[in-house]
């Protein structure tokens, strides 16, 4: 099967780069880690990589990125209105 994202670490970066900003795909990373690995194309090297992966620092990341978003809409608001 042909895989339809980057292959080699731009699958990796791609993949962990998803899971950051997608929770349903964070699940699926987390549960389904060979079988996302295997969609995304990625080299022996990478799928071990992927499995050294802590959730806690994707939620972490995720969540940082959601406070910063917030913010960056919260100033547009103030400054259109």
């Amino acid at each position: 099967m042909e895989s339809k994202h980057p292959s080699g670490n731009h699958g990796l970066m791609e993949l962990l780069g998803k899971a950051v900003v997608d929770p349903a795909f964070r699940d699926k990373l987390f549960t389904s880690t060979d079988a996302v690995a295997d969609e995304y194309g990625l080299s022996p090297n990478d799928k071990e990589a992927l499995k050294t992966v802590d959730r806690a620092k994707i939620e972490e990341a995720a969540s940082q990125m959601t406070s910063r978003a917030q913010t960056a809409i919260s100033i547009v608001i103030r400054i259109k209105f």
